[in-house]
Formats: C-alpha cells, sequence, structure tokens
C-alpha cells in the first residue's frame, strides 16, 4: 500500500500488523501517527508499547502484544527497527501473526530496513514510505503553508521540491524558514532562491548537469559553494566520483530501477534521477571520467595535488571532453 492511501483505508479497517518502510522520516513518522490516532485510544501513554535498540526480541513484543488495552478497545505497540540489526526469536512472531490480539496494533518502522523483515513482510500490511512523488508534495505543502496563512506558485514549489530532492522532512524544515523570514502573503522563486538550503546532493546531481552541459560559470558557482562549507571538502571528490560512477553503472545496465537500487544499494529515487542524467553524457565520455577518477585518487594520495585543486582539475577536464 502506498502512503497516500493509508487515511482513506484506516476508516474502513484497521489492520493487525503494519510494516512501514522507505526514506523518508517525516512521511514514516506521519504514517505511525495516522495509525495511533486511527485507534482512538483511551489512556494512550498506557496503550502504547515501543521496543527499539540494535536487537529486537519478538518474544518479549509478543508478550506486550497478547496483554490487554488498558480501559481502551485497542492499544498499540511500536518496534522503531531503523537502526536495527539483529531480529531474535521472530518465529514468536509468525507464529502469533497466525492468531493475532484483535484488541493490539503492531507497527513496525523498518526505515531502509526492510530487507531484515524478508520471512514475515508477506505476513503484516506494507505501507511505502518512501519520498513522494512531486503531484503529491504540491498539496501538502500547500495545505502546510495554509497554516500560516500563506501562498506559493507552482514553480517556487517546483523549486523548493527540487533543492530537497522531494525529501519531505527538509521540505518541512525550510517551510518553516521560509514562513519565519518571508513577509509577503505569497511565496515565490525568489524567496526559495534566498532562503532554501540546498541538499548537498542537489548540488552535486546541480553540477552534474551543468558539466554536461558545458556551463563553466555555473560548474564552478556550485563548487565555491560546496567549499565554502568547510566540512564538505574531503566529501566532494568522493561524491561526485561515486555518482559519476552510478551514471555509468544505469547507463550500461538493462536492470530495472528496483534492481539496480538493490545492486547499487541506493535509494530508488536516486536511480532515477541517475537514469535521467546518464542520458547527457555518452558511455564513452562516463567511463572516460571514471579513469580521471581513478587517476586522481592515486594523485591525491600520493600528496601530488591537494583536494581543492583535484576539484578544480576534475571540473574542467570533463568541461573540455
Amino acid at each position: 500500500m502506498e502512503f497516500v492511501q493509508l487515511k482513506r483505508t484506516l476508516k474502513s479497517e484497521i489492520d493487525s500488523a503494519y510494516i512501514i518502510y522507505g526514506d523518508d522520516n517525516f512521511v514514516l513518522n506521519k504514517a505511525y501517527s495516522l495509525i495511533y490516532n486511527a485507534l482512538n485510544m483511551v489512556l494512550p501513554e498506557l496503550n502504547e508499547y515501543k521496543f527499539d535498540g540494535d536487537e529486537i526480541d519478538f518474544e518479549e513484543v509478543v508478550k506486550a502484544m497478547l496483554t490487554m488495552p488498558v480501559m481502551s478497545d485497542k492499544k498499540i505497540v511500536y518496534v522503531n527497527a531503523i537502526n536495527t540489526t539483529k531480529l531474535k526469536n521472530i518465529e514468536s512472531l509468525i507464529e502469533y501473526l497466525k492468531m493475532p490480539n484483535k484488541s493490539t496494533v503492531l507497527v513496525i518502522n523498518a526505515g531502509d530496513n526492510l530487507k531484515l523483515f524478508e520471512k514475515i513482510k508477506n505476513e503484516l500490511t506494507l505501507i511505502n514510505c518512501n519520498r513522494l512523488p512531486i503531484d503529491v508534495l504540491r498539496g501538502v505543502i500547500v495545505n502546510e503553508l495554509s497554516l500560516y496563512k500563506k501562498q506559493i506558485t507552482i514553480s517556487a514549489i517546483n523549486k523548493l521540491c527540487n533543492y530537497c530532492l522531494n525529501d519531505l522532512s527538509a521540505i518541512n524544515n525550510e517551510i518553516v524558514k521560509l514562513t519565519n523570514y518571508t513577509n509577503k502573503d505569497v511565496i515565490t522563486d525568489e524567496d526559495v532562491d534566498g532562503i532554501v538550503s540546498k541538499s548537498f546532493e542537489f548540488q552535486i546531481y546541480e553540477l552534474s548537469e551543468a558539466l554536461a552541459k558545458k556551463q563553466s560559470d555555473k560548474c564552478f558557482e556550485i563548487i565555491n559553494s560546496l567549499k565554502d562549507k568547510k566540512d564538505n571538502i574531503k566529501l566532494i571528490l568522493p561524491t561526485i566520483s561515486n555518482h559519476f560512477r552510478r551514471l555509468f553503472y544505469v547507463a550500461i545496465s538493462d536492470n530495472d530501477i528496483k534492481e539496480l537500487s538493490t545492486m547499487l544499494n541506493v535509494k530508488e529515487f536516486a536511480v532515477k534521477k541517475a537514469i535521467e542524467q546518464s542520458k547527457l553524457f555518452t558511455k564513452r565520455q562516463l567511463k572516460s571520467i571514471l579513469d580521471s577518477f581513478i587517476e586522481l585518487d592515486y594523485e591525491t594520495k600520493q600528496s601530488n595535488i591537494s583536494v581543492e585543486n583535484a576539484i578544480d582539475y576534475i571540473v574542467l577536464k570533463i568541461l573540455n571532453m
């Protein structure tokens, strides 16, 4: 089930067990909140049980699910498994799900960790909480800004989503900034450009596109912006290198988005962006760029060139291909 369907389905039926998963923490938290609120629990502080940690013992989780609610028709058991590396006694949960306690709703927050629940994922209702498509985000942004009695232009919404790479957690933070620092009733492109922080990942995408279009001024404007944040210096070169490695891989691969996501160990959203950008370069160009990065990696490790100069060098080399 997609996140956008959850609110509607909860009005007609609440299932016994859910796994919410995906790469947007805001959407994950919202999904849990929708399920939690749908239960209309009396004394919620006594009817919510939480489990988290590196290791989750499902024998303990099942014990919690088998107890009855306190002065309420329903209770909720929440397992935060975003950072979990080991599941213990998962067989207990498999057995429990054959005949669940009708008074209890289980919600497992798997985040990007869905593989950990491969054995049982077909036994629970899955809620996809990956980054929302822009047509859905438009409605969310408009509704959120209406709380502050503000409106926003369509082009400004698109720009906001792009800068935050459709990450609703980041978008929500930027909306707070926009409402605090914009006195106008209608937020425009100019406001987004002046106030919203472009994500590091977006700037790498932006740089890649500028390199493909031979926009040298824009390339060095982006590079200088990245260098201004001193913590970024050591990350810039390997991040650009990884980005082009991904472009090359998707350019020569016949696998679909889901398969590429697994192979490259990145989110599906990142694969979609890589497929779009890989078309801006030829396969031969991408291979040549990767070879240049290998050479440059050796030179920097031998201290033959500084990291800052290496960044400028690779940008100039790609621009002149």
